[in-house]
């Protein structure tokens, strides 16, 4: 049900409406939640990235965001006049919650209907009552807020969506006057939810300046400016022409889900923001270049669109310079090596490489050109042999929009000064406090190149600008990278491309990457939690870090913990998938051939193919795999269905034996299964060969088998020894029992015998149990052949890396020293407690209160009955008789302690 939205033509619904809402407000029935009136025009917010939003009313209200959730949600305390007033939030939130009505809660997954549970009838206060549901209009600034305590709604119009990712909170709003919240003279702009109805005027907050910055308060064409709403001015691309396969995305140019349409046919052009190399790469490195490389495949792979990716590699860098001089090396020395070691670390990862490299240092004269066509267009200037990009020019120009994707940040000062680097300029350098630097002027002992500017380097922001603009066209279909460099670098990087082009949106979809967390913590040497990816790949696959990836969904917040659950889980799945590939083999080297036995399918052959095809089909409606890729590549969502058609596969598997199990249909399951993983880049190898785990070549295979017939001719030497005195012995025993007269009574010596046979034979077996076991765990493992032995007696086998399995090795042994450290803990607690019951059970039973609770009794009669407590109060007849009762409890449990003693 959507929910009612304000009048805006008519001034009487208008009067009617607020004569409604001040009656509410001053006549409800719990006067101690009473509030002052306020005018709707009031209700105005702005959410911005210094963590703070100032709601423009009269009415007072503080929201502290408290420690996130599992899964990137939010939890807010209120303090606040409206007890449950509800605040706007982003489509990517996920959970918030109010202590005002601390079971009340509302869900906003990507932009998807709202879910708004109110808790039950508080008897105490019969003012809570449900408020009409709670709407949000995907790609708007709009929303509705309503407090339930006084049965009321208002109109909260906000400039922007709040960063999830980031902490904030509302300020206290006495210090505005209710008259400066006034709507803008002229006439009002009316946001439109997603059908084109008209929802609210749109109305300028007015913010607290600083002196220093002024480029959130300063006027365009005679009206307060805060910056545009997120994708305000983003435009699709037409689609007439272009290979369309409905795919929706998640777009930070246009502020939410919006389809992708390429801007040429099939053709993607994708740029990437690669690695600063100064350091080894770490875990927040693979988050991102991992989950970029399955979109890539997924694009490339699976909706078959032709992509171009481009990545630079950027070694001229402020940070590079500081760690080359700090060491004495060249700054190029310095980033072959640690771009060589990213590169490694991105193959052991299986990334795919991109189509093309670039590099800072072999772009330097383009940059140059770049910067002159922004200078020339009139966006640069010259300042002490620097030059900044002017962006209180390029705010100016009506086609130029400065800012696209975090337009509350461009007044974020310290921000801004953080993308100028570690090595930056002095502010006084430039025209305005938000100017960034395109040209940095040499310092001594800097690298530095010649320029129309005098010596020195490019700025941060323009060698991507400069490099994606000499290989790919304007404008870009895709622009990737992590969300922390969503502002100020990719902000702008757009403002310098669109001002050397002079034209508007250089990319149509920017893709941002989700932040990641270790332990739930940001990653930080500074909290000794830098993880790189080479320690990571020490003690996980890569398979199994790649699932991780794919459990979270691409755009949003992931934790990494090495022993945490969410690691688990992903080792969980890979083991899962491992084990069914080698169960399918298995079961078709066994299955019977088609043309031996019937074919014709039964009711749990049906059912298998119903499976598959809901997993596969386009066009199904159900959660399949198809359409989760299509909702902005839920690979979550896609792994879960593929783990339901394996675990329905697996169940016909177990169910049938080898002349019952259709071999093409189980193919043909199994084949699905491993071309969407190597679609996803879980695997390599052929869908034919099903090999989950990569083979070696054929050298090492042949090794691998001389080694294995070794064992198997080792293994049977063991069972023909074991087997043949075992025998000798049998044989012997069964002559002295044959020539044992009938009838005749069983001698000592020959009932010693019987024992000697079955003793023997018990030897024997567990003899040949314990080689077959060695073979399995000890001799097979060092070949890298692993070999599960399964339920009913059959065994599976797959073929493992020597270093895999010594990592499932140790994480065997360490589960089993868990396992027995929290046994050794539990038999010391039943010793402890045994322990105690034993001296409980020596006291004599007139000692029982004496001894045992000394601690809560004072005094006590001759037989040992306490008579006060320690504080000095009487025990009162109810206590005494149950007092009684317990010591004759204990008086049955000492006397059989006497007897135990042979005590009478």
């Amino acid at each position: 049900m959507r929910s009612p939205v304000l009048p805006q033509k008519s001034s009487v619904l208008r009067f009617l409406f607020l004569g409604c809402s001040l009656f509410l407000l001053f006549f409800s029935p719990c006067p101690r939640n009473r509030v002052s009136a306020f005018s709707l025009s009031d209700a105005v917010a702005n959410c911005d990235r210094h963590e703070a939003c100032s709601l423009r009313s009269p009415v007072a209200a503080r929201f502290v965001c408290s420690r996130p959730l599992r899964s990137r949600p939010l939890t807010w305390t209120t303090r606040t006049r409206f007890p449950s007033s509800f605040l706007f939030l982003s489509p990517q939130t996920s959970f918030v919650r109010w202590d005002s009505a601390p079971k009340s809660a509302f869900v906003c997954m990507q932009g998807s209907p709202l879910l708004l549970r109110f808790p039950p009838r508080n008897a105490s206060n019969r003012a809570l009552r449900p408020a009409k549901p709670f709407a949000l209009f995907h790609r708007t600034s709009c929303a509705f807020f309503s407090t339930h305590t006084c049965c009321s709604s208002a109109f909260l119009s906000l400039r922007n969506y709040c960063s999830t990712a980031r902490n904030f909170h509302v300020s206290d709003s006495r210090r505005f006057s209710s008259s400066s919240a006034s709507a803008p003279s002229g006439k009002p702009r009316n946001f439109r939810d997603t059908n084109g109805s008209s929802l609210s005027p749109r109305v300028q907050p007015s913010f607290a300046e600083k002196p220093s910055l002024k480029m959130a308060t300063e006027e365009r064409n005679g009206t307060a400016c805060c910056g545009p709403a997120v994708g305000e001015h983003w435009e699709m691309p037409t689609k007439e022409g272009k290979l369309l396969t409905g795919l929706m995305v998640n777009n930070s140019m246009a502020g939410g889900k919006v389809e992708f349409v390429p801007q040429k046919g099939n053709r993607v052009c994708w740029y990437g923001c690669g690695p600063t190399v100064y350091d080894a790469s770490h875990m927040g490195h693979a988050r991102t270049y991992v989950t970029f490389d399955v979109i890539r495949r997924i694009m490339s792979d699976y909706l078959n669109y032709d992509v171009t990716m481009c990545m630079n590699i950027t070694d001229i860098d402020d940070k590079i310079i500081k760690r080359s001089t700090e060491q004495g090396v060249d700054f190029l020395t310095l980033a072959r090596h640690w771009e060589k070691e990213f590169f490694n670390d991105m193959t052991a990862l299986n990334v795919r490489l991109p189509t093309v490299v670039t590099r800072v240092s072999e772009y330097i004269p383009e940059v140059v050109a770049l910067i002159e066509r922004i200078v020339k267009n009139g966006y640069g200037y010259e300042s002490q042999g620097s030059v900044y990009f002017d962006t209180q020019t390029f705010r100016k120009n009506e086609k130029h929009v400065y800012g696209r994707m975090e337009p509350t940040s461009v007044s974020d000062e310290a921000r801004v000064l953080e993308g100028e680097g570690e090595l930056g300029l002095t502010s006084s350098e430039k025209r305005h406090p938000c100017d960034f630097a395109l040209w940095k002027k040499a310092k001594e002992g800097e690298p530095s190149w010649d320029s129309p500017w005098g010596k020195g380097r490019p700025g941060w922001h323009i060698e991507c600008s400069a490099m994606a603009d000499s290989i790919l066209p304007f404008p870009l279909d895709i622009h990737s990278g992590g969300i922390d460099l969503r502002f100020p670098h990719h902000d702008n990087e757009l403002a310098q491309s669109e001002a050397a082009n002079d034209r508007p949106q250089w990319v149509n979809y920017f893709l941002h990457s989700g932040h990641l967390h270790i332990h739930g913590a940001k990653m930080s040497k500074s909290l000794k939690n830098f993880i790189t990816i080479k320690e990571c790949l020490s003690r996980f696959t890569a398979r199994q870090i790649r699932l991780l990836c794919l459990m979270n969904r691409w755009d949003s917040f992931m934790n990494y913990s090495p022993d945490g659950e969410t690691m688990q889980q992903a080792v969980d799945v890979d083991r899962a998938f491992d084990y069914f590939f080698a169960l399918v083999k298995a079961k078709l080297r066994d299955a019977t051939p088609v043309s031996d036995y019937a074919q014709k399918w039964t009711s749990d052959d049906f059912a298998l193919n119903e499976t598959l095809r809901a997993t596969k089909e386009q066009a199904s409606a159900s959660a399949g795999v198809h359409k989760a890729i299509l909702d902005n590549f839920s690979t979550p969502e896609a792994l879960v269905a593929l783990q339901h058609l394996m675990s329905a596969a697996n169940t016909y598997l177990n169910q049938k034996t080898g002349e019952d199990v259709k071999a093409p249909l189980v193919k043909e399951v199994a084949k699905y299964i491993f071309h969407m993983l190597k679609i996803f880049g879980v695997v390599e190898d052929d869908e034919d060969n099903m090999a989950y785990v990569k083979s070696k070549g054929s050298s090492a295979a042949a090794e691998e088998v001389d080694g294995l017939v070794q064992c198997l001719g080792a293994f049977r030497e063991i069972v023909r020894t074991s087997a043949s005195h075992g025998m000798r012995v049998v044989n012997q025993d069964l002559k002295r029992v044959a020539a044992s007269p009938v009838g005749s009574e069983v001698s000592p010596s020959e009932e010693e015998g019987k024992g000697d046979l079955l003793a023997s034979l018990s030897e024997t077996m567990r003899s040949l149990l314990q080689a077959c076991d060695d073979v399995r765990d000890k001799k097979l493992p060092e070949l890298g052949i692993l070999l599960q032995d399964r339920p009913d007696g059959t065994f599976v086998f797959k073929r493992v890396s020597k270093e895999e399995l010594q990592r499932a090795k140790e994480l065997k042994e360490e589960e089993e020293r868990k396992r027995r450290v929290q046994r050794e803990e539990q038999q010391r607690a039943a010793a402890e407690l045994q322990a105690k019951k034993e001296r409980e059970r020596q006291v004599p039973a007139a000692d029982y209160f004496r001894v045992l609770h000394a601690e809560l009794y004072a005094t006590f009669d001759d037989q040992g009955v306490p008579l006060t407590l320690k504080t000095g109060e009487p025990v009162s007849k109810t206590q005494r008789q149950k007092m009684l009762k317990q010591m004759e409890k204990h008086q049955r449990v000492h006397e059989q302690w006497l007897a135990s003693q042979g005590h009478t």
